[in-house]
Formats: C-alpha cells, sequence, structure tokens
C-alpha cells in the first residue's frame, strides 16, 4: 500500500516547479547513476520502483514540501559547516541535515528493508543536494540564499544559491538525458576514484568550492554581496559567470550520479 500511495504521489507531485538542482539538475544526476549500476541492482531497483526511473525518482523529495506529512525532511536538503569548525563540532541541526538524511536513507535499505521506495528516492535526490557546493553553507548566509544577484538584467534579481539551483543548468536549453550524455565519459578507473570516501567527506568537498561560486571570489570578500546594509552593488551574473561555472557544474552532477550508483550497488548487488 505505501508502495502504490508512494508513486501516485510522485505522478501527482511531479507537474509542480523545481527547487534544488531543478528538476533538469536533479534528473541528470539519477540518469548518470543508473549509466553505472551493475546489472543485478539496476534489475532489482526497477523491480522495487514498478520501472520508474531513478531521473523520475529524484524530484520527489522536492515536490513533496507542500505536503504536511512529509515535514520532518524539510531540514535534510541542506547542511551548514562554518569556516572556524568541522561537521563534528558544529552546531547540528535537531531536526537532520544532509549528513543524517543519507545514513537514514542508506540505513533503511540496508537493515530495514531493501523493498523501501520512499528511501530509494530520498538518497536519490539527497546525493545531488549534497554535491551542489551551497547546500553545503557557510552558517551565515543561508547557503547564498541572502546573496543577491541581477541575472541578464536589473529586472532579473534572485539568489545566487538559485543561480546554482536552476539557472546556471536552464541556461543550456539541454534534456536531462542529453546533458548526462554530454557529462558521462569516463571510464572504469575514473568511476572507482570518483567513488572513494564517505558523504561526509564528500560535503567537505562541495565546502571548499565556495570561492569558486561567489561573483567576488578574487579577492574573497563575497560577505559584501551578502550583507544588504554594505550598500555594495549588486552584481550581474550573465554569460562568463555561465562560462566560468560550466566544468564545476558539470563535476558535481556527474561525481553526484557515479556516487549514488556506487552506494546503490553496494547495497543491491
Amino acid at each position: 500500500m505505501k508502495r502504490h500511495r508512494f508513486i501516485f504521489l510522485l505522478i501527482l507531485f511531479n507537474l509542480n516547479l523545481c527547487f534544488a538542482w531543478g528538476q533538469t539538475g536533479h534528473r541528470v544526476v539519477g540518469k548518470i547513476a543508473e549509466n553505472h549500476l551493475t546489472p543485478a541492482a539496476k534489475k532489482e531497483i526497477y523491480s522495487i520502483t514498478h520501472g520508474v526511473s531513478l531521473a523520475e525518482l529524484s524530484t520527489w523529495l522536492d515536490d513533496i514540501k507542500s505536503d504536511s506529512d512529509y515535514k520532518k525532511y524539510t531540514s535534510w536538503h541542506y547542511i551548514e559547516i562554518p569556516d572556524v569548525t568541522s561537521y563534528d563540532g558544529s552546531n547540528k541541526n535537531p531536526k537532520g541535515d544532509l549528513i543524517s538524511g543519507i545514513s537514514f536513507a542508506v540505513d533503511a535499505l540496508k537493515h530495514k528493508g531493501k523493498n523501501d521506495i520512499e528511501s530509494i528516492a530520498i538518497l536519490v535526490h539527497l546525493m545531488g543536494d549534497l554535491h551542489q557546493p551551497l547546500h553545503v553553507g557557510n552558517g551565515i548566509d543561508r547557503g547564498a540564499n541572502g546573496c543577491m544577484v541581477n541575472w541578464f538584467g536589473k529586472n532579473k534579481r534572485v539568489s545566487l544559491h538559485r543561480v546554482w539551483d536552476s539557472y546556471l543548468i536552464n541556461s543550456r536549453g539541454l534534456s536531462y538525458t542529453e546533458m548526462a550524455q554530454f557529462i558521462d565519459n569516463i571510464g572504469d578507473d575514473e568511476v572507482s576514484e570518483i567513488q572513494k570516501n564517505t558523504p561526509l567527506e564528500w560535503a567537505i568537498e562541495s565546502r571548499k568550492l565556495h570561492d569558486n561560486m561567489y561573483p567576488d571570489s578574487l579577492d574573497h570578500n563575497w560577505h559584501s554581496y551578502c550583507d544588504a546594509s554594505s550598500g555594495h552593488k549588486v552584481p550581474t551574473l550573465s554569460y562568463k559567470y555561465i562560462y566560468n561555472s560550466k566544468k564545476l557544474v558539470n563535476e558535481r552532477l556527474l561525481k553526484a550520479g557515479v556516487r549514488l550508483a556506487g552506494i546503490l550497488n553496494s547495497i543491491y548487488s
């Protein structure tokens, strides 16, 4: 019964608006993961999901944000790791965060029932969020949600977080299958190298990329863009920023998908 209700909600909520990484980005992660599943893992996962792909499952955790029954998952989409501390030394959200959410999903699938389609969907989505560097916040600007920029003009003011969630990917005009095909062209040795380490180490990897994302990265004065009282001119981002960010976006989506496949293969192969 739970599985049938889940699939119904998946179909219903897939008509909603997109959120983190945008629907395209999350589906790219799901598609790349499917490319690297073992035959045994893919067969078992498709049996559990009744043929629903990881790409389609990938947006469910965003889609159900408006459903009060799933409010407990709200804080799982992000984590805050300030510059002056480590994750272990940080003030963790008592309602959970990205790391605890991933751990919950993996533990559920390993020990509480591999047929849990909801936990598969949670894992697929959170692995995407983990690799969007601004979902691993600095503890100050809410993952750059407080940093406003002009996107191609004065009348398109948005947060830097939204630029990375959606605008950079959507600006390419590619379907998720096209983007996955363009990005995913690595060999087995590189796959093995990418899959090393743990979700916490991958979170730290994301956190270290912040200086490459804030517009004022050359002098590391990013806080001036995130403080409305500073009087700093809001920067305009356009083609140059897209070009400079393309490699990093591709890398994060690829690593998210490959690492997700590694986790699923360890559970289902």
